[in-house]
């Protein structure tokens, strides 16, 4: 029964390494997904889980269209709604960028990806 419950923990502690900020590159748990372009996949799964959930997010948000309006009252709404998502993703990722300002290749990876959404 020992032996069982050490493994337990034992893998326990490997999972929550796996899924951790420092021990995201171990094993094949993290892999980058196909619409992170390749000129970012490097140190994907190095990077925090939450700035990975974000990116993933933001990626997934690019093809939002909302539908087809149906007048101008609708398309002013849509307008609306997207524009607060782009301030809100925004603030978002500024918010990221201060929390890890102090990890260099959290840095550098967010550096990258920011130019090429033309995000300083």
């Amino acid at each position: 029964m020992r032996t069982e419950i050490a493994l337990w923990a034992a893998g326990a502690l490997a999972l929550a390494a796996g899924c951790s900020r420092l021990g995201a590159d171990a094993g094949a748990g993290c892999q980058t997904p196909p619409r992170i372009e390749a000129g970012h996949a490097g140190g994907w799964c190095g990077l925090p889980h939450e700035l990975r959930e974000f990116v993933i997010a933001h990626e997934h948000n690019l093809d939002f269209s909302g539908g087809e309006p149906s007048d101008t009252q609708a398309m002013e709404a849509l307008s609306r709604e997207a524009e607060q998502r782009r301030r809100d993703e925004r603030a978002r990722w500024d918010a990221l960028r201060a929390e890890y300002r102090s990890d260099p290749s959290v840095v550098a990876w967010m550096t990258r990806y920011g130019r090429s959404q033309e995000w300083p």
